[in-house]
């Protein structure tokens, strides 16, 4: 049983007549006494067989012509992204998302110096819905910062 491994290794050298006479006898005389490997000798003889009897198909005039001509033209008409490849396209479409991103937030103004943001909103939004008619006459006398009134009616309660 130890020799199988080395055995079935040559059984398909054995068939096509590729080993030297020394191999050939080893590989006859393990079959006469392995069993195992005497049919897996068997099963390759059998696909041997059929594969000598299976016709490989005529190929048509000029094939390898025209196949190497249409290898030409699908290289030729590749875009830039098939030959960038499928990892750099990840990374590209990262960067631009990046950028977008930078972009928006740039337009918007959110982060530009001086720029109060959202804080007008919330200053119209105190004044005409939260506030009563008494607490935005005091602060509209008093000149109460827009921070300390959005603190005011956050702690009102």
């Amino acid at each position: 049983m130890k020799n199988c491994k080395k055995i079935s290794m040559l059984l398909s050298a054995s068939i096509d007549g590729e080993l030297n006479s020394a191999e050939e006898t080893t590989v006859k005389n393990h079959l006469k006494e392995c069993g195992v490997c005497s049919q897996e000798y068997r099963n390759f003889k059998k696909l041997d067989s059929l594969l000598v009897k299976t016709r490989v198909p005529d190929q048509p005039p000029f094939f390898e012509t025209r196949l190497l001509n249409r290898i030409r033209e699908e290289e030729a008409s590749m875009s830039i992204l098939d030959e960038i490849g499928y990892l750099n396209r990840k990374a590209i479409a990262a960067c631009f998302s990046v950028i977008l991103l930078v972009g928006g937030i740039y337009l918007s103004g959110i982060f530009l110096p001086g720029n109060r943001g959202d804080l007008n909103t919330v200053e119209s939004y105190l004044t005409e819905k939260i506030l009563s008619e008494g607490e935005k006459s005091v602060i509209m006398d008093k000149n109460i910062s827009e921070n300390s009134m959005v603190s005011f009616a956050v702690y009102r309660d």
